[in-house]
């Protein structure tokens, strides 16, 4: 995988544009954290460019972004990485997300510019470090949150939700009967009456 991700043209022949991405972060992700602002902004553009749903279209521009992608990523050195690093940058994000879990619009493009990281970069360590997507990290947190204020306070529905950020409560109901897979109505009467049968 070393070499293919290393060579542009055999990069492109043999796999698609999203495993392109895929096996590219693979060797040089952690070189991202020592680009500038402007080179991560640069990567992003490369990747927005290989990811175009007409990339194929034009196999030696294709080739030549990638060819740029690895050249750019390759600046940095990756032995100045170590584990430590990626376990400090993965505890930044969980630290942000946490501390701004009621915000409506936390998403990838807030956490990446609040911590100056490129959206890419940050997706594939966290996922890498922690065997979760960000998304799935936010959901977790936000669920959690939930279940314990439907437990341990009198706050209304939609009062709980504001507090993890939705703003529409027929959508907060759905959100959580989609990840608990019960209503929050029923869910504080199932756990209520175990609490009272203990």
């Amino acid at each position: 995988v070393d070499d293919i991700a290393d060579n542009p043209s055999e990069l492109v022949k043999s796999s698609n544009k999203d495993t392109i991405i895929d096996i590219i972060f693979n060797r040089h992700a952690s070189c991202m954290t020592m680009l500038t602002l402007e080179e991560k902004h640069e990567v992003d553009d490369l990747i927005n460019k290989i990811q175009d749903k007409n990339s194929y279209d034009d196999i030696p521009t294709l080739i030549e972004n990638v060819d740029k992608l690895i050249r750019l990523l390759k600046r940095r050195s990756w032995d100045e990485i170590t584990p430590s690093n990626l376990i400090e940058i993965v505890s930044k994000i969980k630290t942000f997300i946490v501390e701004n879990i009621h915000e409506h619009e936390i998403n990838l493009e807030l956490i990446a510019n609040k911590l100056n990281f490129s959206k890419y970069y940050i997706l594939h360590i966290f996922k890498e470090q922690t065997g979760l997507s960000i998304f799935e990290y936010i959901n977790q947190k936000k669920l959690k949150i939930v279940k314990e204020l439907l437990l341990t306070t009198d706050l209304k529905y939609y009062e709980i939700g504001e507090k993890v950020g939705f703003t529409d409560q027929v959508y907060f109901s759905y959100w959580f009967k989609k990840h608990e897979g019960k209503s929050m109505k029923t869910y504080c009467l199932l756990n209520k009456k175990e609490k009272n049968n203990e």
